[in-house]
């Protein structure tokens, strides 16, 4: 597998029409046996991802059911939530 990643304000059709190009020139370079190549389109802003970091002088305990409840309460703001 290879992966590309471009640049902020890349035009993506335009970068994805080069990269077809540049595969079907080098697919008929493949061996016979070789799978066809396909490409892949992700976005990285489509990856749920969230960081949490708590510091406060409570204790551990009521850190983590304070953090948890302020999770809650803002998760039906968020479009995909899927608590751990």
């Amino acid at each position: 597998m290879v992966m590309l990643e471009y640049e902020y304000g890349t035009d993506i059709d335009e970068a994805y029409d080069d990269l077809k190009k540049q595969i079907d020139i080098i697919s008929t370079q493949l061996p016979d046996d070789a799978e066809e190549p396909v490409i892949m389109e992700m976005s990285m802003d489509a990856q749920a991802d969230i960081t949490l970091s708590i510091n406060n002088s409570q204790s551990p305990i009521l850190k983590i059911a304070v953090s948890l409840h302020m999770i809650q309460r803002g998760s039906d703001q968020i479009e995909h939530f899927s608590p751990i």
